[in-house]
């Protein structure tokens, strides 16, 4: 994909979720869920390493699904209840399916169910997460409620999900004596046919793409990259601003010292009244968050875990700035202004 550098790219999400995890993902948000809603995205980014994976879409490609998927509720707003109900349901599926495999060894046909719950819970989680991003400010009010009841609903099946795809892949590590992080480097098709014939890929390959690996998804279709690849291609131009603008998540004004924290362990160094950086949030944020004058996500929009806890909490929180964890460092002294979606670099 020689055009990947021309694109511009946003951070949708960003966690601990495999290779193999996201080479579904990415072939559900640019093919199947067409199958589903009549639109998908055409392109998306994961890049992925060690284990940790930042997954972007295209900005025009993002505007352009939102836009038509918040057209659909616009022209009938029975649909918010329809998505919202479908999604609790699909939610309980795929939980009530991962809770019956918890103590048993899992079968391929197991697998097979689990992935088709995944993909099904994955159809109307995307279409009501993006869609209130792009929705008139009177019909979002009027709704934002049941959205966000529907959207913390579905969210144990992020971390259970993944957690699934851990425990298959370390009960079949200890059957042919390969750790489960390179079983989780392997796409779908590698892993499926694994399941089948009992090939791998050489152990090289998996080791070297689970130290670094980019997949680009077009319309259903990927590419892999190296990192050496994956850098010609996308050539990263540093950011040279003092002053990020996003969606505000909760309203104030506060200021503190800037701590970036994209793995929210125990022992993260973090003081009360710190603020806290990151490319998106999620429940293992929890007391970081509650220590912090404010957060600030270079990912997410109305309905992400952090505008949603930044609502619960009421504490100030700008979401979808893109860029605030290259712009800001740890230590720099910045003023969160979320009544007007900026955040700006202080004098020390």
């Amino acid at each position: 994909m020689d055009h990947l550098a021309d694109k511009q790219w946003i951070k949708h999400w960003a966690g601990r979720w495999s290779i193999l995890t996201s080479s579904y993902l990415g072939e559900q948000y640019t093919e199947t869920l067409k199958e589903t809603l009549g639109e998908s995205l055409e392109l998306s980014l994961f890049v992925s390493k060690e284990g940790f994976t930042v997954c972007s879409l295209e900005k025009n490609d993002h505007y352009r699904f939102g836009s038509l998927m918040a057209k659909r509720l616009i022209q009938d707003e029975t649909n918010v209840t329809k998505w919202c109900t479908k999604l609790k349901s699909k939610t309980d599926d795929v939980l009530f399916l991962i809770k019956s495999l918890e103590n048993k060894i899992i079968t391929k046909k197991d697998y097979d169910q689990f992935i088709k719950a995944m993909l099904a819970y994955g159809s109307p989680h995307r279409a009501v997460k993006i869609s209130v991003d792009f929705l008139p400010q009177d019909i979002l009010d009027k709704h934002l409620a049941t959205l966000t009841e529907a959207r913390v609903y579905a969210e144990p099946a992020y971390e259970q999900t993944e957690k699934f795809m851990k425990l298959f892949a370390s009960q079949i590590a200890d059957q042919i004596g390969l750790s489960s992080e390179l079983i989780l480097s392997m796409t779908k098709e590698e892993f499926e046919e694994f399941l089948i014939s009992g090939q791998l890929p050489e152990v090289s390959v998996l080791e070297k793409r689970h130290k670094y690996t980019a997949i680009v998804f077009t319309k259903g279709k990927f590419e892999l990259l190296s990192k050496e690849e994956f850098q010609v291609k996308n050539k990263d131009t540093k950011v040279l601003t003092n002053e990020v603008k996003g969606t505000t998540a909760y309203p104030g004004i506060v200021r503190g010292r800037v701590r970036v924290i994209f793995d929210p362990h125990p022992n993260a160094k973090f003081e009360h009244g710190d603020i806290l950086v990151t490319g998106m949030t999620r429940p293992e944020y929890a007391h970081l968050i509650e220590k912090s004058a404010g957060f600030i996500t270079d990912a997410g929009g109305v309905l992400s875990h952090a505008a949603i806890v930044a609502r619960e909490m009421k504490k100030p929180c700008i979401v979808g700035l893109e860029f605030a964890s290259k712009v800001f460092k740890d230590g720099d002294l910045v003023e969160i202004d979320a009544s007007n979606g900026v955040v700006r670099k202080l004098i020390n």
